[in-house]
């Protein structure tokens, strides 16, 4: 197995950026700590990875080797939980560990398709940091999944999410006043934006982050968007590189 084989060679400093996430011991990085500089009851975030790993036969063995193989990348311990998940179009193994700084959640994903003489299975691969309040390390788990996409030859994305709660409703211009203060410390210049009552969410690019998509012609690595709890009447400032994947 050469894909599986590739990280056993990964370069020093990847290891030892892995160790941050047991550790909890890194320096403040752009963009959390424009972020964090806001003026938020709570703070939460969490980085996620998601790419394809190709259409191959992988083993039961093999597929945990891989997975395992990536948690190692990241400076995860033996001490995790390795289980299964089987339906009748795919399966799942899933590697979860909590540690100092995050909840850590691995998905090896096969997905089945028949192709009549037969049956050809696409795996995927999942990355799911949850940094709770622990935010100030996101950028630096980022950088580490992108290099260990790139040493696995994963074709795939990472995306920051990070999270700001503020009590009650904001009015208009309490909602422009964080946004546009965010977006003037990241430098970064609108694409497009709808500022409603309904619907508040912007996307920009700033040149201060190397990571960008393109949508219709035009560069995009900052979403900006709101949303409101009515239950815990609580609003949620969502600050995404490059895009905010989560449901708002």
């Amino acid at each position: 197995m050469q894909r599986i084989g590739i990280l056993t060679a990964f370069v020093i400093w990847i290891c030892l950026a892995g160790k941050l996430i047991v550790d909890n011991n890194c320096r403040t990085m752009e963009p959390t700590e424009v972020f964090a500089n806001q003026d938020f009851v709570r703070m939460e975030g969490d980085v996620r990875g998601f790419g394809e790993v190709g259409v191959t036969y992988f083993s039961k063995e093999e597929k945990e080797m891989l997975i395992k193989s990536i948690a190692s990348s990241m400076g995860i311990e033996p001490e995790y939980s390795l289980s299964d998940v089987i339906t009748e179009k795919s399966s799942e193994i899933i590697l979860t560990k909590k540690a100092k700084s995050a909840d850590i959640n691995i998905r090896l994903i096969s997905v089945s398709e028949n192709k009549g003489f037969y049956i050809e299975e696409t795996h995927y691969v999942e990355i799911f940091l949850n940094l709770n309040e622990n935010i100030h390390c996101a950028s630096t788990y980022r950088d580490l999944i992108e290099e260990i996409f790139k040493a696995e030859d994963i074709q795939g994305n990472v995306t920051i999410n990070l999270r700001g709660m503020i009590e009650g409703t904001l009015n208009y211009s309490r909602k422009n006043e964080i946004a546009n203060a965010l977006l003037n410390q990241m430098d970064a210049t609108i694409v497009s934006e709808n500022r409603g009552s309904e619907l508040f969410t912007i996307y920009a690019y700033s040149p201060q982050i190397e990571e960008e998509i393109i949508t219709a012609g035009k560069k995009i690595n900052i979403n900006i968007s709101e949303g409101y709890d009515e239950q815990k009447n609580m609003t949620t400032i969502y600050f995404s590189t490059p895009l905010n994947n989560l449901d708002y």
